[in-house]
Parts: C-alpha cells; sequence; structure tokens
C-alpha cells in the first residue's frame, strides 16, 4: 500500500480546520482534485475515490498521485484561509 506523508500549517484555529476537513467525506469539499469520495458503508474510511485508476501503477507512482491531490488541496485550503 502506498503511504504519503504531508504537513502544513494554516492560518486558522485547529477546530476551525477541522470543521472543514474533519469529516469523514469531507475531502471533495475542501480538495478540489477529488470529484468525489465514497465511505465504506458502515465502516470509517474511504475506499474509492472516483476519478483515480491505480490499475498496474506502481506503488511510487501511487503515492505521487495522492501527494499531488493533496498538494492541491492543501493550496485550496490555503486559500479559503485567506493566506
Amino acid at each position: 500500500m502506498a503511504k504519503v506523508t504531508m504537513n502544513d500549517s494554516f492560518p486558522v484555529s485547529g477546530g476551525r480546520l477541522w470543521q472543514t476537513v474533519g469529516g469523514l467525506n469531507a475531502l471533495p469539499g475542501w480538495d478540489p482534485a477529488l470529484e468525489s469520495s465514497t465511505p465504506e458503508e458502515g465502516g470509517s474510511e474511504l475506499t474509492r475515490f472516483e476519478g483515480f485508476e491505480s490499475h498496474g501503477a506502481s506503488e511510487d507512482d501511487i503515492g505521487q498521485v495522492i501527494e499531488g491531490g493533496f498538494q492541491i488541496g492543501f493550496e485550496n485550503l490555503n486559500e479559503l484561509f485567506g493566506r
């Protein structure tokens, strides 16, 4: 499984940030790289993202795609929060 670790700081309180990003299905609301996401029925994690096909891709390639998508999301959060 690909693993991606990223971090950033945002000019808002942790509570305000969590209101925006904290919901189980919140990703498409703040990360424009994702069209939609589908929570596993009755579960607590996302298992599928629409518009992302990983068939035949290496873990490194998948990690780069995920990192790129989250970078777009981080940039969007900075715009939303006025940084």
